[in-house]
């Protein structure tokens, strides 16, 4: 599986917040997806671009600096 991602610049619990966000993103779109730890923050991610268009706009929202991975 392809997962696309997002790097957000987060630790503790800014990151912890943000994956509850994930998980409501995941859950809508019925899809899978993971967190990994990066050295820049944490990257998200989702099996499919939609799921992950919806979550960078929470981030965007938030104020949190992300960057999309492909």
């Amino acid at each position: 599986m392809n997962y696309r991602c997002v790097l957000v610049r987060a630790f503790g619990r800014e990151a912890d917040r943000l994956r509850a966000e994930a998980y409501r993103v995941s859950r809508d779109a019925k899809v899978d997806w993971r967190a990994e730890r990066r050295e820049l923050g944490t990257a998200f991610c989702f099996e499919t671009a939609d799921a992950r268009t919806s979550f960078s706009g929470i981030c965007a929202k938030e104020g949190f600096d992300y960057t999309i991975e492909d």
